[in-house]
């Protein structure tokens, strides 16, 4: 069961699930480096990139894009961390859900607070790249993420293990020094 979050007042248990499932969570950085016509999500899977990658004339471009997967769970990041996963914090254009996954985006700063501003919900069968994409009050959601709260239901054994498992096109591009950065940070902090 997905608990709703409320900020700055959540249950020591609720944040202590939200920092597990972080710490479980697979994030794997990587570039587009030509483009692709379609992305592939894994199920549980969530992927979020600096530039529509679908977009015909970005398709020579790179993009930075990030997948982030975790086994039924809900996760929130800031725009601190897409800064730490290679994305530039002030442009996302890109998001789409895997099967059994979720992502509520914010124009606000803090999920579930009086700081979300505009929010809205993408699901596998319901998602558009953000540079067409219009929030509710009519105003378009390019470069205005700010922060994902992303929930997941998924138990099952199709979802990736590793970074390297998500190589589906000859475009893409795994960050590696990126990750090893990652790595030793969460080390780092484990040890503290």
């Amino acid at each position: 069961m997905i608990k709703k979050l409320k900020a700055n007042n959540e249950p020591a248990a609720v944040l202590e699930e939200i920092k597990a499932a972080r710490e479980s969570a697979i994030v794997c950085p990587y570039t587009f480096k030509q483009g692709v016509s379609k992305v592939k999500v894994p199920v549980g899977c969530v992927f979020v990139a600096s530039n529509d990658v679908t977009f015909g004339k970005q398709k020579k471009m790179d993009a930075p894009a990030v997948y982030f997967c975790q086994k039924n769970g809900e996760f929130i990041y800031h725009e601190k961390d897409f800064k730490q996963y290679g994305l530039d914090d002030s442009s996302i254009s890109f998001i789409q859900p895997g099967k059994h996954a979720t992502v509520q985006f914010y124009t606000g700063t803090e999920p579930n607070s009086k700081d979300e501003g505009v929010s809205a919900i993408f699901s596998s069968d319901n998602f558009t790249p953000l540079n067409s994409f219009k929030f509710r009050d009519g105003s378009l959601a390019n470069d205005r993420v700010k922060s994902i709260l992303i929930k997941t239901d998924y138990n099952g054994d199709e979802q990736p293990e590793k970074c390297e498992d998500l190589t589906f096109s000859q475009s893409m591009k795994l960050n590696k020094k990126l990750i090893m950065k990652l790595n030793a940070k969460k080390l780092n902090n484990k040890k503290h």
